[in-house]
């Protein structure tokens, strides 16, 4: 037709044609698609927050019993001590200058009362003045001596000093003559003695003040001065009362003592009247009975899922048994007994109670359908040997 031109076109120009003749179509098209993403998206988080507490070890919370007995409650305080000497005593050169002219002892020796120790050569004789130990001697035989110099040392390492701070908030607790027990932490022992003296004049520390109390002790030779050592004062004391652990005890909002006690409902509060306690043991003053059992919670015991994966699956889609019968010799099907003389006899396994073993005779033409047996001729008419109804095996 004249007065029509026709212009080529690419393919490219063609495909943005087309894009853009349907375009509210075509944003359609992509907002169905992300909504379905989103919704995808959606259920995963969902069925994942369902499924993750499922999949996830539990935290089961355990229980402790305690049964309440009746017993004896005292109460204490503890003081660190340290140990020194009571009794000694150091003997000098009073007379001018000399020289040792006899030595009767030497150091570490046990002496008495009254024992020579030594010979001056002005002709002053030393002797002990009490029962002890030589401690420390520091001349010998001749040696020149000066005026006011010490000569020797004699301790009393039998009869120790235990002194202990105490202070302002506790003295009041203390007095001579209060029974007490000394231990000797490095060795382990312990010694039954009392406060022989609480000095009343404080020794200021920081902001709160300290007295000084002291105890005798007699103790053996292994115990010496300077050793670490702790005073335990009693302080009170509850006899034939009924007590309870203090792990049993446990504390409401408002700070009130009560215990668990286990009903058919489950673990129930039980309200309690407390008394003294130690630290291990809490007198029970009302509110329980001698015998009585009660619980308190004592930690908490990891158990592992039982939901997995492949648990859901068998869930959804069932789960099939397979037994392999390996005993039917040249005749059976899978596996035959000859080729794997160890693996196990099928008479001797156990089966399902809704499943029995498979019949091994050998089938017959009785056996298999008419419409069947057309399957075991080739396209000739001829049975192939090992597809003939006399080799073929029931399933």
């Amino acid at each position: 037709m004249q007065g029509v031109r026709s212009f080529p076109c690419s393919s490219t120009e063609v495909d943005i044609h087309v894009r853009n003749k349907h375009p509210a179509r075509r944003k359609r098209h992509i907002l169905r698609r992300l909504m379905l993403l989103v919704l995808l998206a959606a259920a995963g988080f969902v069925g994942w927050q369902y499924l993750a507490p499922l999949m996830s070890d539990a935290q089961v919370v355990t229980y402790a019993s305690y049964t309440v007995q009746r017993g004896d409650i005292a109460t204490s305080k503890s003081f660190s001590a340290t140990i020194s000497v009571l009794n000694s005593e150091t003997h000098q050169n009073a007379s001018g200058a000399t020289f040792i002219r006899e030595l009767y002892v030497e150091a570490g020796q046990t002496v008495k009362k009254g024992d020579k120790l030594m010979l001056l050569d002005n002709g002053e004789l030393l002797r002990a003045g009490l029962d002890g130990v030589v401690n420390e001697m520091r001349f010998d035989t001749s040696d020149w001596l000066w005026n006011n110099v010490q000569l020797i040392q004699i301790c009393d390492l039998t009869n120790l000093q235990v002194s202990l701070s105490v202070d302002e908030y506790d003295v009041r607790n203390v007095t001579a003559g209060q029974k007490c027990v000394v231990t000797i932490v490095p060795l382990g022992l312990d010694f039954e003695t009392e406060i022989a003296h609480v000095n009343r004049i404080s020794s200021a520390s920081g902001q709160v003040a300290y007295y000084t109390a002291t105890a005798e002790l007699t103790v053996p030779e292994n115990v010496l001065p300077g050793m670490t050592a702790s005073v335990t004062i009693p302080a009170q004391t509850a006899v034939g009362v009924l007590t309870l652990d203090m792990a049993a005890l446990g504390f409401d909002e408002e700070k009130n003592p009560y215990v668990l006690r286990q009903e058919d409902e489950g673990y129930v509060q039980v309200p309690v009247t407390i008394g003294l306690t130690d630290g291990m043991k809490v007198e029970i003053r009302s509110g329980l009975e001698e015998d009585d059992q009660v619980w308190a919670v004592s930690g908490a015991e990891t158990v592992a899922s039982q939901f997995t994966l492949a648990g859901l699956y068998k869930k959804i889609m069932g789960e099939r048994i397979v037994i392999n019968d390996m005993t039917g010799g040249s005749a059976g099907r899978g596996n035959r007994s000859n080729m794997f003389p160890g693996a196990p006899s099928a008479e001797g396994m156990t089966f399902p109670a809704d499943m029995t073993r498979p019949d091994r005779s050998i089938a017959t033409d009785s056996d298999i359908p008419q419409d069947l047996q057309h399957t075991w001729s080739d396209p000739f008419g001829n049975a192939p040997s090992h597809l003939t109804p006399e080799r073929m095996e029931t399933p």
